[in-house]
């Protein structure tokens, strides 16, 4: 299937529980605090029995720094199921972050977001590069000349 023909939604694909553990702060306590980097907010760290963190509770999720429906309309559309598995389960693209914050960020990329905390936008940007390269997903215009113009290419 070509770029052109990559329309709808991507698949649904979940989080295993080990996956989920590794993005939670490393050697952070439960009732310690965690601060996200999208906007600076602090949350206490919560763990369910199972020692899954407990998103939900703790206002926070698991965002996609390179959005799933961006990976999509960008060339993932062409991959196989496991292929498509291995990026949406990818923990360097995976960052923890306030709810709210991932739900404005949405599928958008460098050109029409980036993080309110400025000091965290580099390494934003940088993420969202790495992992279009890592993946080869086309970048698109105005993501590039937001990217360039940021200033922020190692």
């Amino acid at each position: 299937m070509s770029n052109e023909e990559c329309g709808g939604k991507p698949p649904s694909v979940s989080l295993t529980d080990s996956q989920t553990r590794r993005l939670a702060p490393s050697g952070q306590a439960v009732g310690s605090t965690y601060t996200g980097p999208y906007t600076g907010k602090t949350f206490v760290v919560a763990l369910r029995s199972n020692g899954v963190l407990a998103l939900r509770d703790m206002g926070v999720d698991r965002d996609h720094v390179v959005a799933k429906q961006d990976a999509w309309v960008s060339g993932g559309c062409e991959w196989s199921e496991s292929a498509w598995k291995s990026f949406v389960r990818d923990t360097a693209n995976l960052i923890i972050v306030d709810a709210s914050e991932n739900r404005s960020k949405s599928d958008d990329g460098p050109a029409d977001w980036t993080p309110p905390v400025a000091s965290f936008e580099c390494t934003y940007i940088n993420i969202y590069v790495s992992t279009k390269d890592r993946y080869d997903l086309v970048v698109s215009t105005r993501d590039e000349a937001a990217i360039v113009g940021s200033g922020c290419l190692d």
